[in-house]
Order: structure tokens, then sequence, then C-alpha cells
């Protein structure tokens, strides 16, 4: 909440502070994981990748944990995982891009794609598409 209200030094000051003893309560580990991606701080996030906390992360979040922290084969072997939850409920638009970048770059955008599809509204696909340079894919029986 702090990071919202443009306090981000207090929200990183309290992190420091408490992140020994509550680092394993998943709210807290939710809140440290969505600051470092917020504000692209790159101590942050191997620091929780290599944390307990990291176990306590819906996939989705610990996935870009991984991926912001350069720790790719570990945010390969959860993907299926983030998959299965992009298709079972909303992220935020920021952890959208987020993740459609990620499995862009593990060459698993079908994949996303696919999953989200089930969720989200095409044209949030279509520009992410975009943005990332991603060429669709052309199925013959509807290019006509």
């Amino acid at each position: 909440m702090l990071d919202i209200a443009k306090r981000a030094d207090e929200a990183e000051a309290l992190i420091q502070e408490f992140k020994v003893a509550f680092a394993v309560e998943p709210e807290f580990a939710t809140a440290w994981a969505r600051h470092a991606l917020r504000f692209k701080d790159k101590a942050a996030p191997l620091e929780i990748a290599k944390a307990p906390s990291i176990e306590r992360l819906r996939p989705t979040v610990g996935g870009l944990i991984y991926f912001h922290a350069g720790l790719t084969e570990e945010a390969v072997r959860i993907a299926d995982a983030a998959l299965k939850e992009i298709r079972q409920r909303e992220v935020s638009r920021r952890d959208f891009d987020e993740l459609g970048r990620f499995f862009h770059e593990i060459e698993r955008w079908d994949d996303f794609e696919k999953a989200a599809t089930e969720m989200y509204p095409r044209d949030l696909l279509v520009d992410l598409r975009e943005h990332l340079g991603v060429r669709p894919v052309r199925v013959p029986h509807l290019s006509r």
C-alpha cells in the first residue's frame, strides 16, 4: 500500500526492518516481491528467490521474481503452474505484461497466449503481442 501511495522509501525501510521475522508470512512475502518488481530493484529479486519466502508466493509472482533475478531455469520450472494460475485468476495489467514478456523470452508465448485467451480480453493480448514484436500464428481455416 505504501508503494501505491508513493511512499516507496517507507515501504523499503519496513521491508528491511521486518523481512527476517516475517518473510515466511504469505502476505509479507507477496508485498516484498511486488515492491521489488515494481521498483526494478536488482538485488531484491535475487534475495527473495533465495529466501524461504519464495515458496509462499503464487506461481505468477514467484515466476516473475525468478525471471527478474536472472534465474531463468527456476522460472521455467514453475511456468506450468503460472500458466494454470493465469487460466484461473486475473493478474494485474503490470504482471500480465511482464508474464507475457517472460513467456516470450522462454519461447512459450503460444502457451501463454492460449492460457490468457481463456481469461483476458483479446485486445489486451493483441497489444502485448505488438509491444513484444510477436507475430500472430495464422491458422489456415481462420485466415479466409
